[in-house]
């Protein structure tokens, strides 16, 4: 019988640096990164375990997961390789009541296989809505919540849609206008604090641990080598050689190697003091509960908060339009995760 993969998810609100991590971690010998996935929520409703899968589900979801992998989510549709190699894993399942958390398993073990690994870590935002059933239903599991200030965040997502200029050339054009409508400050802060509350209320569980982007930034060695042993693996130096790319302020740096320490205040001049005001009212008392101080709690109105007021139901209206099977998994989440809170 194939060994069990030990299994790490990085999560977070969606451009607090969980990709960073993902990429940190990769570095070490003993862990294989996946890309975002997007399986649970996706693929598999965490929330439906008692279901079995049948063996056409089966096929067609590690199908998938296998050219999500080779080739990221939005490219991720299977070719004939994948729908053959699926077909040959899903034999090896030998059990009638086979069901998603199962199947994730078996995959990511296939990965970190290939790659003669004991550890995959696996990085959609997301998941931190299917933790707590993430834990319960996978006992090699570990799960890594990356907090960041709110209004960085909100910076990265108000100018993310300007990466396929910024070295994210392989970005489709249906994505790029999906995050340029995406964008508005009270949802954006409303999915932080969302995703944070959530995280806040597992910090005490044994396989979970919640760490700031700030932190890792600003000593990234001791951060790091704190992971490490929570997840019980050896440090590696190279692990934080990762390269400087993805971020929405500018291009790519793929010769320099290292974390770069002058992201963490760059929302200073990002965002105007209607979507500064919105951000710390909706957020303030998480924002609190991770240290992060706040100054533009009472504000007095003004023009900019007044305009990101009355948008707010146009900036739905066009999330729905542009993606309304995404926006759907989203408010699902953390509407299901909500009640179980």
């Amino acid at each position: 019988m194939t060994q069990k993969t030990k299994l790490i998810f990085v999560v977070g609100a969606s451009r607090s640096g969980t990709t960073m991590l993902s990429r940190i971690l990769g570095n070490n010998t003993q862990i294989t990164a996946l890309k975002e996935l997007h399986y649970f929520g996706d693929l598999f409703d965490p929330g439906n375990t008692a279901k079995s899968l049948s063996e056409e589900e089966i096929a067609r979801s590690i199908a998938t997961l296998l050219a999500r992998q080779e080739k990221e989510v939005w490219h991720g549709k299977p070719t004939e390789k994948e729908i053959n190699l699926a077909s040959k894993i899903s034999r090896e399942f030998t059990s009638n009541n086979t069901n998603g958390f199962d199947l994730f398993e078996r995959v990511a073990t296939e990965f970190a296989k290939k790659e003669h690994t004991i550890y995959t870590v696996e990085h959609t935002p997301r998941n931190i809505y299917y933790a707590s059933q993430i834990l319960q239903n996978l006992p090699n599991a570990f799960i890594i919540f990356v907090a960041r200030d709110p209004r960085a965040v909100l910076a990265s997502q108000k100018k993310r849609w300007r990466r396929k200029w910024l070295g994210g050339s392989n970005t489709p054009w249906k994505e790029v206008i999906r995050v340029w409508v995406n964008y508005h400050p009270i949802t954006m802060s409303k999915l932080w604090n969302k995703a944070t509350n959530t995280a806040l209320k597992l910090k005490n569980e044994p396989r979970f641990k919640l760490i700031r982007f700030e932190d890792i930034v600003e000593t990234p060695e001791i951060i790091v080598k704190n992971i490490c042993n929570f997840l019980d693996v050896d440090y590696e130096a190279n692990m934080l050689s990762i390269p400087q790319i993805g971020s929405s302020n500018r291009d790519n740096l793929t010769s320099n190697k290292g974390i770069a320490k002058d992201v963490v205040n760059q929302w200073n001049n990002s965002l105007n003091i209607g979507e500064l005001v919105i951000s710390e009212h909706l957020c303030g008392q998480s924002m609190q509960d991770l240290r992060y101080t706040t100054a533009y709690m009472n504000k007095k109105m003004s023009l900019s908060l007044i305009f990101q007021i009355i948008t707010f139901p146009i900036h739905i209206l066009g999330v729905l339009f542009t993606n309304p099977r995404r926006a759907y998994i989203q408010l699902r989440a953390t509407v299901k995760n909500k009640t179980k809170s």
